[in-house]
């Protein structure tokens, strides 16, 4: 198993097969406690699998894909004392808007990514929601709710749920560009 905050196994198993791998579609994540800590962990881990991949002349590496998401326009909202403190961006949400005064570890990836870009290209991918397939992730919350709902309509019962009126009230998907949109409705599935 690979451990990607472990820079050496990071560099033993990931770096003989650098003359092998072209892209890289980054979507690990690792929530923790504070946005700080999420930083850490967060930039840890790309830097690690980038530094193991370029390292060999031989690097084929060429293109990164980095999803992170809506805390790009929103701030970061799981960090509970930040999430007190957050004035979000207006929507639509516009893909150029400027980064957000709160630390954030989507631009620690970002920056990371721009330091090879004398190397490599890359492109940030932003979806607001997220379907994943782990029993240890805030994404089950979309599976969940779906089995919720259906089980609602199948009792003929009001679907009702605590987040309800929050969606309702605001336009948390809405962006400046049909593409953008478009990327953004793509389902991601995640295996952790």
């Amino acid at each position: 198993m690979l451990d990607t905050l472990n820079q050496q196994q990071t560099h033993e198993i990931m770096a003989p097969l650098s003359s092998q791998i072209t892209h890289v579609f980054w979507v690990a994540i690792q929530f923790r406690e504070t946005e700080q800590v999420c930083i850490s962990l967060n930039s840890t881990m790309l830097s690690n699998v980038l530094n193991a991949l370029t390292s060999s002349p031989n690097s084929k590496l060429i293109h990164v894909s980095l999803q992170t998401g809506i805390k790009q326009y929103v701030g970061p909202f799981l960090d509970p004392t930040l999430s007190t403190q957050l004035t979000p961006h207006d929507s639509p949400f516009i893909e150029d808007y400027p980064r957000l005064p709160f630390p954030n570890f989507y631009h620690d990836l970002e920056d990371i990514l721009a330091s090879y870009s004398k190397s490599l290209t890359y492109s940030i991918h932003r979806p607001s929601i997220i379907i994943g397939a782990s029993t240890r992730s805030y994404f089950n919350i979309p599976l969940t709710l779906a089995v919720y709902a259906l089980v609602c309509k199948h009792q003929n019962y009001p679907f009702r749920y605590v987040f309800q009126s929050i969606l309702l009230s605001r336009s948390c998907n809405s962006f400046d560009r049909c593409g953008v949109c478009a990327c953004s409705c793509v389902i991601y599935i995640t295996f952790v």
